[in-house]
């Protein structure tokens, strides 16, 4: 991993700020959750709850895809 040195004024929260990142990073496609959640040593568990502060979906799928994998649930049977 890279390291980068950021000037944040003094009303910003470091820690707030890694995890905005992170979490735009990932919702952006630039990281897997793997990668962001090791970004802030956290787990993957965790980073996906951080995921909801920010309202970022931890599923990608546009509209067609969703209605195909709804479809495939509705006619599964156990």
């Amino acid at each position: 991993m890279k390291t980068i040195t950021m000037h944040l004024p003094d009303s910003v929260d470091e820690q707030e700020a890694q995890e905005f990142l992170a979490a735009q990073l990932y919702g952006n496609g630039m990281l897997s959750l793997g990668q962001a959640a090791a970004m802030l040593s956290f787990s993957k568990e965790e980073f996906m709850q951080l995921l909801a502060k920010y309202q970022i979906s931890i599923f990608d799928y546009n509209e067609a895809e969703l209605k195909a994998e709804l479809q495939h649930v509705k006619n599964y049977r156990i």
